[in-house]
């Protein structure tokens, strides 16, 4: 639908695009409303353009397109070419996006205290030997 609440649509123009999958043929494309310099221009349109409370465009498009009805959808902005189009026929290679590498593989080995195979670097005393140094070191009478 062409239309703006906040005034009238001017200086629009909307071509060679691809339009299926209508709720209804009789309103696949709406134009409502005060508008000037709209043009359609160049769409394969799935069913008709309609015109409501003074809506008006200019151009030539094709309505009632049963291509439209039975194609897949195209993503928008990658209209399907045709060798019609004045193109050789088969895959532009110019739009075919460069492979991308692998994602590297995170190394999720355990690490640190966590691993299987982990030892502490620090020598610790046995209670005994800090038994004996306690008792070894002279205290204060009465302590």
């Amino acid at each position: 639908m062409i239309w703006s609440g906040a005034g009238p649509v001017s200086n629009v123009t909307i071509k060679d695009n691809q339009i299926r999958d209508s709720k209804r043929a009789n309103l696949a494309v709406v134009v409502s409303g005060k508008t000037s310099g709209i043009t359609l221009e160049g769409n394969q349109i799935d069913g008709e353009i309609a015109k409501r409370n003074g809506g008006s465009f200019n151009g030539n498009n094709t309505t009632n397109d049963s291509r439209m009805a039975s194609s897949a959808p195209v993503p928008a902005g990658m209209p399907q070419l045709s060798p019609g189009d004045g193109l050789p026929p088969g895959p532009d290679i110019a739009d075919t996006p460069p492979a991308l590498p692998p994602s590297p593989t995170p190394d999720l080995t355990p690490r640190g205290s966590s691993a299987p195979d982990w030892t502490p670097n620090t020598v610790l005393p046995a209670i005994e030997a800090m038994r004996r140094v306690i008792t070894s070191t002279t205290r204060p009478p009465n302590c």
